[in-house]
Order: C-alpha cells, then structure tokens, then sequence
C-alpha cells in the first residue's frame, strides 16, 4: 500500500520513526515531539485515512486494544489522573488522537519534576518541543513498561 502525501507529511511532522512507542498491526503510537504535559503523544492509522467513518471494524477493534496498552502504560510509568483525547485535525489531514496525560499535582519522572501547569483546565497544544535527549528517555521509560 502506498502511502498518502497526508501520511507522509503527518510521519515527517511529529518524527515518528524516530520517536515510536509501540505499533500494532493497524496502528502506532508515539512520543510528541512538542510536549503540553510529560508524556503527550499521538496515536495514529498506519494507512492512508482521513476520518473516523473511514476506520474498519479490524482497525477499530484494534485501536481498542492500543488504548489499553497506552492507558496500562501510562498509568505504571506515570500514575496520571486523567488521560485526554484529542481528534482535531485542523491541520494534520491523516486521522490521529493527541493523548494527553493530565496530573492534579507534580510528578517525579525520568528524574524530574513536571507541573501540569494548566490543570484542570484543556491543555496547550502548542507547547515547547523537548530536546533530543530527553524525548529518548522518555520514549525508552514508557517502551521499558509495556
């Protein structure tokens, strides 16, 4: 399967060769590269796809499954209080979820301190891209768990 100009540049834009989690038969999960709270990322379809109405059944069942293993994930590494889920596609055409990860209080992860700093509030998704290094860490922490 060939894959869409959409896909292609949605890959590019949140470098998802790079900063994938854990993939599935139908669709991958990855670090964002801009980070509104520790731990924010994408899940997205591996095909060419464009809306929710366009998902399979197999695809959904499967994107089911991926939930839990995000949310099991999530919850041992971090201990959230609540997960978000964002489907906005405002800009990016390819079907995807921004995954959220929110905290009433700070959290110590990858030895740091983090402040959901917009809690209880939505958060910005426009936040600043973390470095390099530090995206790794966290990548590496949240595949060590699953």
């Amino acid at each position: 399967m060939e894959k869409s100009i959409a896909l292609s540049k949605f890959e590019e834009k949140f470098r998802t060769n790079d900063l994938l989690i854990f993939e599935s038969d139908h669709w991958k999960w990855c670090l964002r590269p801009s980070h509104p709270v520790i731990g924010s990322s994408i899940l997205f379809i591996k095909r060419p796809c464009s809306s929710l109405s366009e998902v399979t059944d197999e695809e959904a069942l499967d994107l089911m499954n991926m939930n839990r293993i995000i949310e099991k994930t999530l919850k041992s590494k971090m201990n959230f209080t609540i997960l978000n889920y964002f489907v906005l596609m405002l800009v990016d055409k390819h079907f995807h979820f921004h995954i959220i990860p929110r905290f009433e209080h700070p959290i110590i992860f990858v030895e740091q301190k983090w402040i959901d700093k917009d809690w209880p509030n939505p958060p910005k998704l426009n936040a600043h891209v973390l470095e390099d290094d530090l995206l790794e860490l966290i990548k590496n922490e949240l595949v060590s768990a699953i």
